[in-house]
């Protein structure tokens, strides 16, 4: 209902209020061009043409307002969905990551002790021992935490 009073005030009344206006603009323009005098005709012309565009433009800022309106509910209504999903999802989400964090730091914990472990270990035997001689004793590299390697050395 309000719609309706707004619109009769925007549009409609200004238009029957201006309407003996674009009444002596016609009568006008006639009575240019009956005379002759084409400089009255074309003010009147003029006139005529600005309150034809007057009441288009009268008659649709109410209609574009109201579909302004309908657009900044929807586009307000999908803005709180979207931020309603984010923040549904973002909990479980959260969730399970630190739920598996502990497990993920063990497994790379394990996985850079095995790297470290093939990295540095070497098992390479050394022996001058003459051709046909039997192995007495062979030698290993160690690495310990400190990031010190040892050359063990073994006896068979």
């Amino acid at each position: 209902m309000q719609w309706c009073a707004e619109v009769w005030g925007k549009t409609i009344a200004p238009n029957v209020q201006g309407l003996w206006e674009r009444v002596k603009n016609v009568f006008g323009l006639s009575d240019g061009i009956i005379k002759g005098d084409w400089s009255t005709a074309w003010t009147e012309a003029k006139k005529i043409v600005e309150n034809v565009v007057g009441i288009i433009k009268n008659s649709l800022t109410p209609l574009t307002d109201f579909a302004k309106k309908i657009w900044d509910g929807v586009k307000g209504a999908w803005t709180s969905a979207w931020e309603g999903l984010k923040a549904a999802v973002k909990g479980p989400i959260d969730a399970i990551i630190s739920f598996f964090a502990p497990v993920i730091e063990a497994v790379q914990k394990v996985i850079k002790g095995i790297e470290a472990a093939n990295q540095f270990i070497t098992g390479e035997f050394q022996s001058t021992r003459p051709r046909g001689a039997r192995l007495y004793a062979f030698q290993l590299y160690a690495l310990h935490k400190n990031n010190s390697m040892e050359l063990r050395k073994f006896k068979m």
